[in-house]
């Protein structure tokens, strides 16, 4: 009998286990009981690619799977194996006593407890969820929730500059496209800076006039262009800044052009601000793709019935769709989670989303699974 044949054996003759949060398919019996995220593995699938399309050592792979640990690294396809453990608050694997008699490090808020909040060594109990990654030293949470916006937002309504923000939580990425709804975030640090006070954004509804003549609403975000001749004002609902464009009849890159505030990926994007969606001696195009019939299906070759809209790039082995609705506030990290899928597949399966979520359009359907 193969190694293979040998653990999945054992893995079925194993009495039903109880995990802390249920892994999609089977799992192997000695899968550590306090795994928080699963991944299935493919037919090609090795130790080495479930590590790397899941951003963990092979080591943690080896520690949270021990069945992956034999000789050969024996993935089985269609099983379920484990890729973060205790909402990625995995304790060290040695903490020697021998040192217990110096300060304890301010970066450490790792904890051996699987769930509820710790008070780290510098005092501040931190609550949980939180995302791995975030600063030990943080002396101010936040809890994230549906409605609460970008990171932009978050930083803005909390008083604190984007850069510290994403500097505080580097789990989040460099564009947001990290974020977690309903988990704790840090937005601020022990001796850290006072709240900002002067950036958050204004409430006013009066207008200005540039030399240009035209009349500016607001409020609006600093670097947006002075020529603009047409604005909107963008609401919860209104979707990204790819629906935004779209709808207002001209290119996401021109968007961002007229509206460099935003960010390169809609990080910055704001709601309840003016946004400028054309602008002197420019021209509009026509919104052909801002209201698409979302109800028609083409079959592939693979004999799965494709839903449309989607975006060009999707792969086409797809087997189960999400459709995206602006006001929902899914990110694609949001959608990863709902479908117990990871990030990287999702990018990797939706490759028109863009790599930092900024392409995520409202009313087409994206790929959530693969046969």
């Amino acid at each position: 009998m193969s190694l293979r044949s040998l653990v999945a054996a054992a893995v079925l003759s194993s009495p039903a286990l109880a995990w802390l949060v249920d892994p999609p398919t089977t799992a192997p019996a000695d899968t550590v009981q306090d795994c928080t995220f699963w991944t299935v593995a493919g037919s090609s699938d090795t130790c080495r690619s479930l590590a790397d399309d899941n951003f963990v050592s092979v080591t943690e792979l080896h520690r949270w799977n021990p069945s992956l640990a034999a000789s050969g690294c024996p993935v089985i396809s269609g099983y379920s194996y484990c890729v973060e453990k205790n909402y990625g608050q995995d304790p060290p694997v040695s903490t020697p006593k021998t040192t217990t008699t110096t300060p304890a490090p301010i970066t450490t808020t790792k904890t051996t407890t699987p769930a509820g909040p710790t008070t780290t060594g510098n005092g501040i109990t931190t609550p949980f969820p939180v995302q791995t990654g975030m600063v030990g030293n943080c002396n101010k949470f936040v809890f994230v929730k549906e409605g609460d916006g970008y990171c932009g937002d978050i930083a803005a309504k909390n008083g604190v500059s984007l850069a510290n923000f994403y500097a505080w939580n580097p789990a989040v990425g460099s564009g947001c496209e990290g974020l977690w709804l309903d988990t704790y975030y840090c937005v601020g640090i022990v001796g850290g800076p006072a709240p900002i006070t002067t950036t958050t954004k204004p409430t006013v509804t009066t207008t200005t006039t540039p030399g240009n003549g035209i009349t500016t609403p607001m409020p609006t975000q600093s670097g947006m262009v002075s020529n603009c001749n047409k604005f909107t004002l963008v609401k919860e609902g209104d979707g990204y800044c790819g629906d935004i464009a779209a709808k207002n009849g001209i290119t996401l890159a021109n968007f961002y052009a007229f509206n460099k505030g935003v960010g390169s990926n809609c990080e910055n994007l704001w709601m309840n601000t003016y946004y400028c969606v054309n602008i002197i001696g420019g021209t509009t195009l026509k919104p052909t793709t801002s209201t698409p019939k979302p109800t028609t299906t083409t079959t592939k070759g693979n004999g799965v019935a494709t839903p449309t809209p989607f975006q060009s790039g999707m792969v086409t082995n797809c087997k189960t769709f999400h459709k995206v609705v602006a006001g929902d506030n899914l990110y694609c990290a949001d959608i990863a989670t709902k479908y117990k899928i990871t990030l990287a597949n999702f990018y990797k399966w939706n490759p028109g989303v863009g790599s930092n979520c900024g392409f995520l359009w409202g009313g087409y359907y994206v790929c959530v699974a693969t046969l």
